[in-house]
């Protein structure tokens, strides 16, 4: 007589009678006792009430049970393997869903943030863009006044220059006009008896005779050595080198 393997999946119900019945089919059950002596292989699922109906069936059927011999051994094992399987099957379904979990609250909290981080880097290159034009305004408001008094001061030299032509014009119309009364005062040599005196290099002082022209000389040459010293020191202080050291400076500073 021919052998055949069957998989069954089945439900183990407890039917009036206290008869065990498997259910094999859509409609269709098997006595339990006359499954038993045919079980091969029987695998435990991994269900949390079955393992409770399978506890209370064990209980109440121990007779059974011991009357199975090898079947219920492998049953046993079957059983004592299943909480701790479905145990670690369990522990490992909720760890995947808790990386899964935070996986995805990480992606979102990164999505989150982006506009934000975005938002706060414009946000930072808008104000240091405002302070480098608050500090470029306030350093043409430092350069103006200096830059006024320059201006001033060079329109006073503009004036005190003028002032020292005019005078330098006065002075050579005065000289001129005292060589002519001079020449004009002074006899000639040939009808004159007494010691010659040299002529005088250009820019010698007289020694006699001669106080208001040399006195001209003074003035002329103090208000040249005066305005130029006048314009030397103002160039050092206000030139356009000295203006350019000062907006460094200040560049440096701030």
């Amino acid at each position: 007589m021919p052998q055949y393997c069957f998989h069954i999946d089945s439900i183990l119900t407890l039917e009036g009678d206290d008869t065990l019945e498997v259910k094999i089919g859509q409609e269709d059950f098997m006595d339990w006792e006359a499954l038993c002596p045919s079980i091969i292989n029987f695998t435990m699922p991994r269900n949390q009430n079955f393992l409770q109906i399978f506890e209370t069936t064990y209980n109440l059927f121990s007779a059974e049970w011991a009357a199975l011999g090898e079947e219920a051994t492998k049953l046993r094992y079957e059983y004592g393997r299943a909480p701790a399987q479905l145990e670690r099957e369990a522990f490992g379904v909720q760890q995947n869903a808790n990386i899964q979990l935070q996986e995805l609250q990480n992606q979102m909290a990164h999505i989150y943030q982006e506009p934000p981080l975005a938002k706060k880097q414009q946000a930072q290159t808008q104000n240091q863009l405002e302070e480098t034009q608050v500090q470029l305004a306030n350093t043409q408001i430092q350069l103006a006044a200096p830059r006024a008094q320059l201006n001033q001061t060079l329109d006073e030299l503009r004036q005190m220059r003028n002032q020292h032509t005019a005078t330098q014009s006065q002075l050579a119309e005065a000289l001129e006009k005292l060589n002519e009364g001079e020449q004009q005062s002074v006899p000639d040599a040939s009808q004159t008896t007494g010691p010659r005196v040299p002529p005088q290099k250009k820019g010698e002082i007289y020694q006699a005779g001669h106080g208001s022209r040399n006195q001209l000389y003074r003035i002329l040459r103090n208000t040249r050595s005066w305005a130029f010293a006048a314009y030397r020191n103002y160039d050092n202080q206000f030139g356009p080198k000295a203006i350019d050291h000062r907006r460094r400076s200040v560049l440096l500073k701030e």
